[in-house]
């Protein structure tokens, strides 16, 4: 488990997780919906998963399409198959506004 399989943003409404995907879509960014895990709190049910190659792209096209990211974090993937979600501390993501 030492490489993030996907990067998961967290979002504060539905609305607003599916404004993103129809932004990330419209820019070419492979995106997935999936419901929130418990362990990432009691916002939004559910959240868009992005390979992390694309995170940096992935914020930038949030911030310009006005939707607001309420966390990251790294999906890692055990040997047995359960993942892990690790948060991505919010000074590491939102540098990336700044690439």
């Amino acid at each position: 488990m030492d490489k993030p399989e996907e990067k998961v943003l967290t979002f504060d409404g539905t609305g607003a997780a599916l404004t993103g995907e129809e932004a990330l879509q419209k820019e070419g960014l492979k995106v997935w919906v999936m419901a929130r895990p418990n362990s990432l709190g009691a916002q939004c049910g559910f959240c868009l998963r992005v390979l992390p190659a694309e995170l940096a792209r992935a914020v930038r096209v949030l911030t310009g399409a006005q939707v607001k990211i309420r966390g990251v974090y790294d999906r890692l993937l055990s040997d047995q198959g359960h993942s892990t979600y690790v948060e991505v501390p919010r000074a590491v993501w939102s540098s990336c506004l700044q690439d």
